[in-house]
């Protein structure tokens, strides 16, 4: 039996570092934010992909929130308010279905605190078209089942439930939910805190620059929410992470190499445990317990074309150019990433091709293979920006998925310390 661990026992690149083992850099300025707004307000965890969001929300509920009933949602992509709310109702362990025609006469008294809310027009807010029966064994009396009809997500009775039961809904990855998802979701925080309820709480993390791109504000919630964005790991942060890894492994790591691999990476935490993985691998492969240098391109190698990472490669190679002296389409696609903000406008294009290329590039030479990377023969990578109201805006682009933005810029850092793609 080997004495060392496992690497993937230490770096873990697709689930939180809660493990014995795993590694972790403490972030306590933001984690002791999140904190303080999860009392009484609604965090909107923010940043660039692989930063660490996911870990940071799940820490902070763990060490705060430890007993309290956690719905987490990890893919919210195809998500409605009565899809979130029979998750809730499972997790608290009442059995749900839904009903399309049962009578409200079928359900139970649930007592006149309730009742009373009967014509508030909270009711009123969703459709689901029929309704949840939700049951429950009663504790008081042994084989006894109550059963409780909601009619609508936002029902008081419902509340009322998640508040009794201190239930917290943790929606991860919300940029990937519709709009009439998020929408809702407005519309049900507000309905929360008219009650002046402490439960259910909510906090959602979601890839995004803008933290308006994530969620449905208006007047009545603005002064709920509270931005929590998280920026990359610093330098030192992403070298102590590295650093910790290779000790646990009792692996030898050239500092040169830990630079490289942090720079690579972008401060992205996912990404350094990646590399981490990959490079601890390629070590006991030839049988050493050291890393070199020179082995860093070939980790990110490994990196690129594994799993989700892979997936992206694929959109990014189907996009970019192959041929050509100036491989317009490619310089696209790395000046957007460039960029600070989400939705840039040709123009800027234009001059950072034009700097990148160290000869002048005017907007009508981009136009047509801007044109491109928003049509699917090349992957659909990018779209025309869109208002808040969901009107065009002129000259205006985005990623459509906003975790390819780093990744394009991961995939410029790859290239130019030397992998392969």
């Amino acid at each position: 039996m080997s004495d060392y661990l496992d690497p993937e026992d230490v770096f873990t690149p697709s689930n939180p570092p809660t493990g014995e083992n795993n590694i972790y850099v403490s972030r306590l300025n933001i984690e002791n934010k999140l904190r303080r707004a999860l009392k009484s307000r609604v965090p909107i965890v923010f940043g660039n992909y692989g930063v660490g969001k996911t870990t940071l929300c799940i820490k902070v509920l763990e060490s705060a929130y430890a007993e309290e009933i956690i719905v987490r949602i990890t893919d919210p992509s195809a998500m409605e308010m009565g899809s979130l709310f029979k998750r809730g109702f499972e997790e608290i362990g009442y059995e749900v279905t839904v009903n399309r025609t049962e009578s409200r006469a079928s359900g139970i008294d649930i007592g006149a605190s309730a009742q009373a809310q009967v014509s508030n027009p909270l009711f009123n807010l969703f459709n689901l078209g029929g309704s949840l029966s939700i049951k429950k064994a009663d504790s008081a009396e042994e084989g006894v089942t109550k059963k409780l009809l909601v009619d609508e997500p936002t029902d008081f009775k419902a509340i009322e439930i998640f508040r009794d039961n201190k239930v917290i809904f943790f929606i991860d990855e919300l940029h990937m939910s519709t709009e009439e998802f998020r929408w809702d979701l407005s519309r049900l925080i507000k309905s929360v805190s008219d009650l002046s309820f402490q439960y259910p709480k909510f906090i959602f993390s979601g890839t995004a620059n803008d933290p308006s791109s994530l969620a449905q504000s208006n007047q009545g919630i603005d002064r709920i929410l509270e931005e929590v964005p998280v920026p990359p790991l610093a330098e030192g942060e992403g070298k102590s992470l590295l650093s910790e890894g290779f000790n646990k492994l009792q692996i030898r790591i050239d500092d040169k190499a830990i630079e490289q691999v942090v720079r690579v990476s972008g401060g992205a935490p996912s990404l350094i445990h990646s590399i981490g993985i990959a490079l601890a691998y390629i070590a006991e492969d030839r049988g050493e317990r050291i890393i070199k240098r020179e082995d860093v391109s070939t980790a990110l190698e490994v990196v690129i074309k594994e799993g989700s990472h892979e997936r992206m490669t694929d959109r990014y190679k189907k996009a970019a150019n192959h041929t050509g002296a100036r491989k317009y389409r490619t310089q696209i696609l790395h000046a957007m990433a460039s960029a600070e903000e989400a939705q840039v406008e040709t123009g800027w294009l234009a001059e950072e091709i034009s700097r990148r290329l160290g000869e002048k590039v005017e907007m009508q030479a981009i136009s047509g293979p801007l044109r491109e990377l928003k049509s699917e023969e090349y992957g659909g990578i990018l779209a025309d920006a869109s208002a808040a109201d969901g009107s065009k805006l002129h000259n205006q682009s985005m990623f459509k998925q906003p975790q390819m933005k780093s990744f394009v810029q991961f995939l410029e850092n790859a290239q130019n310390a030397g992998a392969e793609l």
